[in-house]
């Protein structure tokens, strides 16, 4: 199975699909630590997995509202097309020219960045991508200056339980268990790459999302979980079944002129402090 791929080829599908989450870029900047002391400082931020900036936008927003203007976010991601969606961004003034992008495939391999350089580092729906977990922690310690934090929006496998995609995919949570680990196991991530863990921060969706036409052109392009382009590249039969099931349910749903809430499980924000 392979665990990581780039959003080559399906950057424009996953940017539609996948929003910001404004609560993440809020809790991420109000916990930075990022004091008055830092509001005339230059500062170096570091998104790692910045897809076309999905996340970097709210970011920027709760940087100006907490009066922070000079800084830096270098951006990696090694997909080129979602880089190139990111410029277009920043070209249009949708994101700033503080934002630096930089096509870089960090897993496993040291970022080339200083030692203590960054004074705040995040990463959101990045980790499960990675072969190369716990390195990729370490590495983001090794940048982090001691007392700046590091924020992982992401779930672990506990919460992937029952799935309500499971229910057309019913080999989804297998796959899942490969790649996601248990709240245990992240723990003692963070503190063997030297974090202090906190304790984490529950995000619930805004939005109520139904099982309609919408919902399942984004499971046949593979959109909304990554999940499913493993199990399709994997097992193409097992994946078609799936497909067609979910279609004859949105069918029904169509028929009946009622639709099921698509019920997708509560995302967390990890987060740890350099010791």
């Amino acid at each position: 199975m392979e665990r990581t791929y780039s959003y080559d080829g399906l950057s424009l599908e996953y940017a539609r699909a996948r929003k910001g989450t404004p609560r993440l870029a809020a809790f991420v900047v109000s916990h930075a630590g990022l004091t008055e002391n830092y509001l005339d400082k230059p500062l170096t931020i570091v998104e790692l997995g910045v897809g076309s900036g999905q996340q970097t936008e709210f970011i920027e927003k709760q940087l100006k509202a907490k009066g922070i203007h000079q800084y830096q976010i270098f951006a990696y991601d090694k997909s080129s097309d979602q880089l190139n969606l990111l410029e277009d961004r920043i070209k249009k003034g949708e994101i700033s020219n503080k934002v630096i992008p930089v096509q870089y495939d960090f897993d496993g391999k040291s970022l080339p960045l200083e030692s203590e350089s960054a004074d705040l580092t995040y990463m959101a729906w990045v980790l499960h991508h990675l072969a190369h977990q716990q390195a990729v922690l370490n590495d983001v310690a090794r940048i982090t200056r001691k007392g700046a934090r590091f924020f992982m929006y992401q779930v672990t496998i506990e919460d992937l339980e029952n799935h309500q995609l499971d229910e057309f995919f019913p080999m989804k949570y297998e796959y899942d268990k490969q790649r996601y680990p248990t709240r245990p196991e992240l723990i003692r991530m963070f503190n063997d790459a030297g974090f202090t863990y906190e304790e984490p921060c529950i995000i619930k969706k805004d939005n109520i999302r139904l099982i309609d036409r919408s919902l399942l052109e984004n499971v046949e392009n593979t959109s909304i979980d990554s999940v499913l382009r493993i199990i399709r590249d994997n097992d193409p039969a097992a994946f078609a079944e799936g497909v067609n099931e979910l279609k004859r349910e949105v069918e029904r749903a169509e028929r009946a002129g009622k639709y099921r809430n698509y019920r997708t499980v509560e995302r967390k924000i990890f987060w740890g402090i350099k010791e």
